[in-house]
C-alpha cells in the first residue's frame, strides 16, 4: 500500500497525492485521477474508501448523497468540493428524477458524453457531471454537441477506471481526453456547433449520427 496512506483513529485518511476535485467534475472521474496520483489499483483505492465496485452501483449518485461527509473527511478535501455536482444531483431528485433513469449508464457503468472543446481547452482533462445526465446534449460554454462515444472505435466513456492500466495508459496517454479502450483522443473530433437561436440548425440525422437515436 501506498506511503501516501495513513491511518487515524477514524480508519484510513488519504492526506498527500489527493487530487483536488476540479469544477463540476463527476466522482467517478476523480476517483480514477486519485488511483492515479496514488500510483495503486483502483480497486486498492476503492476498498480503503470502503466503496466496492459491485453490479448496479453507482459512485455519483452514491458519493453525491450521504456517503459525501465520509469521502471528504478521509480524502481530507474541503467541505465544498463537489459542491455544483452535489447541486445537480440534488436538483435532479428535486425534479423527481431516479438516478437510475436520468444518469447514463452501460452494463452498469457511469457513462459520460463529453465535449471535445472542453477536453480541448482543460489544462487538467476530467469529465464534468452534465456529461451523465442523460437530458443534456450541449455544452454552454462552447455552443456544440455531446459526443456520445469515442469517434475512433465508437465505445462509450465509462467510469471509473484504472487509467494506467488501460489502452491509453499503456501507450503513455493516462488522460481522461483520451478513450480508455483504443487510446484516441476525444479532443480530436471537431466540435457539432449550434446555434438554438436558429431555428431547424441541428438536423434529425446530425442528432442520429452524433447519438444513435432519434429525438
Amino acid at each position: 500500500m501506498s506511503a501516501s496512506l495513513q491511518l487515524s483513529i477514524a480508519g484510513v485518511v488519504l492526506r498527500h497525492g489527493v487530487p483536488v476535485p476540479l469544477t463540476n467534475e463527476a466522482p467517478s472521474s476523480w476517483m480514477s485521477r486519485l488511483a492515479m496520483a496514488q500510483g495503486r489499483p483502483l480497486k486498492e483505492i476503492m476498498a480503503v474508501l470502503q466503496f466496492s465496485l459491485r453490479q448496479g452501483w453507482d459512485p455519483d449518485a452514491e458519493l453525491l448523497g450521504a456517503r459525501l461527509p465520509q469521502l471528504l473527511r478521509q480524502c481530507c478535501l474541503h467541505q465544498s468540493a463537489f459542491a455544483y455536482a452535489a447541486r445537480s444531483m440534488s436538483l435532479l431528485i428535486c425534479t423527481g428524477s431516479k438516478a437510475s433513469s436520468a444518469l447514463l449508464t452501460w452494463r452498469d457503468r457511469s457513462r459520460f458524453r463529453c465535449c471535445p472543446a472542453c477536453l480541448a481547452t482543460s489544462p487538467i482533462p476530467y469529465l464534468d457531471i452534465r456529461w451523465r445526465i442523460a437530458d443534456w446534449r450541449h455544452c454552454l460554454r462552447h455552443s456544440c454537441l455531446l459526443e456520445d462515444r469515442c469517434w475512433k472505435c465508437d465505445a462509450y466513456i465509462t467510469y471509473p477506471v484504472d487509467m494506467e492500466q488501460s489502452a491509453a495508459g499503456q501507450a503513455g496517454h493516462a488522460s481522461q481526453r483520451r478513450c480508455q479502450r483504443c487510446s484516441a483522443d476525444l479532443a480530436g473530433v471537431g466540435p457539432a456547433y449550434v446555434d438554438f437561436r436558429r431555428p431547424g440548425v441541428v438536423t434529425q440525422i446530425e442528432l442520429y449520427r452524433r447519438h444513435r437515436c432519434w429525438p
